[in-house]
């Protein structure tokens, strides 16, 4: 198991070792600063052959908005077809964020 050592120091990183990526402390600031999340989930589908479609948002969302999103998009039911990629909620939460269909139902 790896040990990561860091010293934040007014919210900014000043020391990060054990971390194998170079693009490590990056990732940690914007971690600090803004952690963001790739939101999966699901919404009903009316549908022959599944009664749940599984969802995505098409970019990381901001990590404190996550849940509110999932509720919204849990109340959301379509009809098939559905193609992937497909928006089934624009703009959510005013976050510029989609919502999007992650697989194909023909019917």
């Amino acid at each position: 198991m790896m040990h990561t050592e860091f010293d934040i120091t007014e919210g900014k990183i000043l020391f990060l070792e054990g971390n194998n990526c170079k693009r490590g402390i990056k990732f940690a600031q914007a971690e600090l600063k803004n952690p963001l999340r790739l939101l999966t989930t699901t919404v009903g589908i009316d549908s022959k052959k599944v009664r749940r479609l599984a969802v995505r948002s098409d970019v990381p969302v901001p990590k404190d908005k996550v849940a509110g999103m999932i509720r919204i998009a849990r109340q959301k039911k379509v009809e098939a077809p559905v193609k992937m990629g497909q928006i089934i909620v624009a703009d959510i939460l005013k976050t510029g964020a989609s919502i999007i269909a992650s697989s194909t139902v023909e019917e």
